[in-house]
């Protein structure tokens, strides 16, 4: 069963493709460069990302410039914020 490449792009369209990400992600660690990239393919600024995730946003900054990498905790933050964001995109479409 292959799983994409943590370096493949996200896309916003592909809920499967976002949860392989984060499964290769945990297992692998999760490369502080690639919070960006799934950042934006969820549509969220650093601000936004990091008041669902409750933390501050020069978290979030840190963890784009690679200078922290998220921890456990907050990889399973990012894992169900992903999870929740792509809910709310197909009940949207759903009903409108």
């Amino acid at each position: 069963m292959g799983f994409s490449s943590p370096k493949t792009p996200l896309k916003n369209n592909a809920r499967g493709g976002l949860t392989k990400r984060l499964v290769v992600w945990y297992k692998q660690g999760m490369d502080s460069t690639e919070v960006k990239k799934l950042r934006k393919s969820l549509g969220l600024t650093q601000k936004e990302m990091a008041a669902r995730l409750k933390v501050d946003a020069i978290t979030v900054s840190r963890w784009e410039r690679n200078e922290q990498t998220p921890s456990s905790v907050a990889q399973r933050q990012l894992a169900r914020l992903v999870n929740k964001i792509t809910n709310e995109k197909a009940t949207e479409k759903l009903s409108g």
